[in-house]
């Protein structure tokens, strides 16, 4: 297992649920985490925006793409621009900031997807849609950059604000807790050698 210390790693949605717990943990690890969302100036939906922030941060030791938006509605009861923001924010920003990112040898490409990808879900088709083009688009990437170590990881539901405004009555003990999540990001970014891998991320059964 590496060392990430002083390294620099660009987290797209890092104020977001699991985005803050991993930065969190790269701190804790002496890594220099750049939580990246619209707070700092980027827009997932505008490729501009995103190209700018790239160019501005430079040379990177990974990039980690955490953000996400799900809206619960039906395919006929979507507006047209909520259509459009899932589909940039969880899958065509993902793509933008991957080709954008200028990331050292051996450096690190992580996407978050969902267990969604596996099928798609009633009153969220877009969503489900868009995380099953990141798992594809992932393992086509690594194919593509030998020399970087890319991965998706694959988590379950997990508690985060996202989940609680679409899903308000559900109970919060049987979720994920992002920190786990994080872990898992985390021990990924040790690995100077594994690429291409689909790492699930399932809560773990209470201790009886």
């Amino acid at each position: 297992i590496g060392s990430i210390k002083g390294k620099r790693f660009a987290v797209l949605g890092g104020f977001g649920g699991i985005g803050s717990a991993l930065c969190r943990l790269l701190e804790e690890e002496g890594a220099l985490p750049i939580p990246l969302s619209r707070r700092t100036g980027l827009d997932l939906t505008q490729p501009l925006s995103i190209s700018k922030t790239f160019q501005e941060l430079g040379v990177l030791s990974g990039l980690i793409n955490c953000a996400g938006n799900l809206v619960v509605k039906s395919l006929d009861s979507l507006t047209t621009e909520e259509i459009e923001r899932q589909v940039h924010i969880n899958f065509t920003g993902l793509v933008i900031a991957c080709q954008k990112a200028e990331i050292e040898e051996g450096g690190h490409l992580i996407n978050i997807a969902s267990s969604a990808y596996t099928r798609g879900r009633k009153n969220y088709s877009i969503y489900s849609a868009a995380k099953a083009a990141v798992i594809n688009f992932t393992q086509a990437l690594a194919e593509e950059k030998p020399h970087l170590r890319i991965h998706a990881v694959i988590p379950q539901r997990t508690n985060t604000a996202m989940r609680t405004a679409n899903f308000p009555q559900e109970d919060k003990a049987s979720l994920l807790a992002p920190e786990e999540v994080a872990k898992t990001i985390l021990n990924l970014l040790k690995d100077p050698l594994t690429t291409g891998s689909l790492a699930e991320v399932k809560k773990r059964a209470c201790p009886v």
